[in-house]
């Protein structure tokens, strides 16, 4: 079994401009006309737009996501409004092999196309504000972008 080890945490004085980071990439996005929050507004991320997070660790400075609407991803799985954890697994399931076979569902897809679409948007707005973007590989998040400290 591998052992996961957590990148070192940053400084205090690292983190609070990274910080300052998060809250300069949420401006610019917003003076462009989009929705964006930080993780720590917890009543807001849960909601589209872009979801902003100042990371504590040395791997990334901020970061930046897309995320649709909470109606979208439940109907992008089949899921209605109302459901449980069994539901949302089954329904997790079901869509990774529909996706493996080539047989995503077009709303699946569809939310894919959204994603890159913005990301790509996202990351030249952030670049023209005079901002350091690009898209990261991190994980099981292929549509991530990394913002850094100049």
């Amino acid at each position: 079994m591998r052992e996961e080890v957590n990148p070192p945490a940053v400084s205090s004085l690292m983190f609070a401009r990274r910080k300052r980071l998060a809250e300069d990439v949420c401006a610019e996005l917003r003076m462009a006309g989009l929705p964006a929050h930080r993780e720590d507004d917890v009543e807001l991320h849960c909601y589209g737009g872009a979801l902003v997070v100042a990371h504590p660790s040395a791997e990334l400075d901020v970061s930046v996501e897309w995320r649709q609407s909470d109606q979208m991803i439940r109907a992008s799985i089949g899921l209605t409004e109302d459901f449980d954890g069994e539901e949302l697994f089954e329904a997790a399931v079901r869509v990774a092999q529909e996706a493996s076979s080539g047989q995503a569902p077009a709303l699946l897809r569809h939310t894919g196309v959204v994603s890159n679409q913005m990301t790509d948007a996202m990351i030249a707005i952030l670049n023209s504000a005079g901002l350091s973007a690009r898209r990261v590989t991190h994980g099981l998040c292929p549509y991530l972008i990394g913002v850094e400290l100049l």
